[in-house]
């Protein structure tokens, strides 16, 4: 969690904004720089987390989503 503030508001804001980064004992999961920051500063242990890899199924999911959506609001006129 990287909160601005240690406050029940600093923590909501974090984990709005995306803030977060997380660990599951194998892989981190978060914003990339956030991950680095959070290795560089001890956050993890030793060996280190695995750094997500951006799989092509993973990236073809996202893209077709992305564009049924944009199908949908194009072509959902009433």
């Amino acid at each position: 969690m990287f909160a601005r503030e240690r406050s029940e508001q600093g923590v909501i804001d974090a984990v709005r904004d995306g803030r977060t980064v997380v660990y599951d004992g194998e892989r981190a999961y978060g914003d990339a720089a956030l991950i680095q920051l959070a290795a560089a500063s001890g956050g993890f242990p030793r060996d280190g987390p695995e750094f997500p890899r951006r799989r092509p199924l993973a990236i073809f999911s996202r893209l077709a989503t992305v564009l049924a959506l944009a199908a949908i609001l194009l072509f959902n006129r009433r």
